[in-house]
């Protein structure tokens, strides 16, 4: 119904409907996205990424997610990155 969405990974909920469901799920590095607020600001379990219907709008949602938050404590605070190319 949509062309992506966000998600959390924990336990491959964003990689397992990709197995099933024929999307791309994404699980990103630990830190690539910020989780702000969150319970435990330093547990690196749980990560949030992009679900899509292609590699590409995967890449779209995670270049707009992925940044520097000065709140989140396990974040990286590298310069935004482009994933995709095509936009």
């Amino acid at each position: 119904m949509l062309p992506f969405a966000d998600g959390g990974d924990l336990a491959a909920s964003l990689r397992n409907p990709g197995n099933y469901c024929n999307v791309v799920g994404f699980r990103p590095t630990p830190g690539r996205v910020p989780a702000w607020p969150a319970p435990n600001a330093w547990n690196t379990l749980g990560v949030l990424g992009p679900i899509a219907r292609t590699v590409d709008d995967a890449a779209f949602l995670l270049s707009a997610m992925a940044g520097p938050d000065p709140r989140a404590p396990t974040v990286d605070h590298a310069s935004r990155a482009r994933f995709s190319r095509s936009r």
